[in-house]
């Protein structure tokens, strides 16, 4: 069977950075040898936990499924600030910046790293990482038996289909699978509404994201969703509302449902929550590592165990 394993990195780096700042978990230094510009040699003292432990849990998802047999292919994907910003400034402007510049230069060696290790790696400037999943999806869903998504974000669970399953990560809850059997009942239980499967994409539209700070129609809460969902009843195919155009339509076709007043937040909420196509192919030729290069990758920081 083959398998794609996407991942969704930032959330990786913030789930250990807080354990190990806060000396939850074991810490691990080398000594580098350098160089400076007059040629002489020194020694100088790295922490390396910013850095193995991120890399040893994408290590842990791809041995998990070559132990079950499968052929397995690697893409890890990271965040750039979104072009969304340029639509609406508020575009999680909840969330405060709380990565250094050292942070960002421990990222950038991961994803170095993961390069020479022999995954598929993409940073695109003015996407963030569910973007480039998102037309990864488009593009290569249908070359693999099974697609599989690693994120907290939510936002994912609208690519849930017979070929595509998310396993969400939530603070003290770990990963959760989500697949098309049980996405109604999981989605249902975490906005306290009947989602049917697919409906993520029409909620959020009308009900906005507070994680995103995407507003949704004022007053138009839980409750209205489900009165909303029943009044369309057989009206609408759960099985497309994943598609952007098709919500669209359905929406077009019941704007007198809404006050006229509601119209155009919903237009700018749904230009908030489609994905952001990438021009041209994404090179996915990469993606299958073999211990030559995680040997190449790892071992220049003495990561012996995740070759």
């Amino acid at each position: 069977m083959k398998v794609h394993i996407i991942i969704d990195f930032t959330y990786l780096y913030y789930k250990y950075k807080y354990t190990i700042e806060n000396n939850k978990i074991r810490r691990f230094k080398i000594d580098l040898h350098k160089m400076d510009e007059d040629g002489n040699a020194y020694t100088e003292e790295f922490e390396t936990s910013y850095v193995y432990y991120p890399l040893k849990e994408i290590e842990g998802f791809r041995k998990q499924f070559l132990k079950e047999g499968h052929n397995v292919k690697v893409s890890v994907c990271f965040d750039a600030p979104s072009m969304r910003k340029e639509v609406d400034h508020e575009y999680k402007s909840n969330r405060v910046n709380k990565l250094s510049d050292e942070d960002f230069d421990r990222i950038n060696m991961i994803r170095e790293m993961l390069t020479i290790a022999g995954y598929n790696t993409y940073f695109i400037p003015g996407y963030e990482a569910d973007d480039i999943i998102a037309n990864i999806l488009n593009q290569y869903e249908d070359d693999f038996d099974f697609n599989v998504v690693y994120t907290p974000d939510m936002d994912l669970m609208v690519h849930v289909n017979d070929k595509v399953g998310v396993m969400r990560f939530k603070v003290f809850k770990g990963y959760t699978a989500v697949n098309k059997k049980n996405y109604s009942s999981y989605c249902s239980n975490e906005y306290k509404c009947t989602i049917p499967y697919n409906g993520l994409l029409m909620y959020k539209i009308l009900c906005g994201d507070k994680s995103d700070v995407i507003a949704g129609i004022k007053g138009f809460g839980p409750a209205a969703f489900d009165k909303f969902v029943d009044y369309l009843g057989d009206s609408i195919d759960w099985e497309q509302a994943g598609n952007i155009e098709y919500v669209q339509n359905i929406l077009e076709e019941n704007k007198g449902y809404f006050k006229s007043d509601a119209l155009p937040q919903i237009q700018k909420s749904l230009d908030m929550v489609k994905y952001i196509p990438i021009e041209g192919v994404i090179d996915i030729s990469k993606g299958e590592s073999t211990e030559e290069s995680r040997t190449e990758a790892y071992m220049p920081l003495m990561m012996g165990s995740l070759v």
